[in-house]
């Protein structure tokens, strides 16, 4: 299912902390914001991610957003993810419930 390879790549790119940002779908390595594929960007949200991976496929972005926000239990992505509470573990945590949900084909 492309869905979640998509979901595994958006998890690898942020997996480290300091490729993860919140507030902005991505940042430069100087935190300036940038489109989620712009050649300077450094760190992103889980949307941006998820972006980032689907090069910006509204169709695949929409549909591997609804499989992380099912998670979410009604809220949205990027509140969870710019939620001041929100810690990188946490935002791995999600993804990988995302991944797991996800039937094998």
């Amino acid at each position: 299912m492309i869905e979640t390879l998509i979901l595994k790549k958006a998890r690898e790119l942020i997996s480290d902390p300091d490729r993860w940002t919140k507030g902005e779908m991505a940042r430069t390595m100087f935190g300036a914001s940038v489109s989620a594929n712009d050649s300077k960007a450094t760190c992103w949200c889980v949307m941006g991610a998820i972006h980032h991976e689907t090069k910006d496929d509204p169709f695949l972005a929409g549909s591997v957003y609804q499989m992380v926000r099912a998670q979410l239990q009604g809220r949205s992505v990027s509140e969870f993810n710019d939620d001041p509470n929100t810690t990188h573990e946490a935002v791995m945590t999600l993804l990988d419930k995302a991944i797991a949900s996800t039937p094998c084909i």
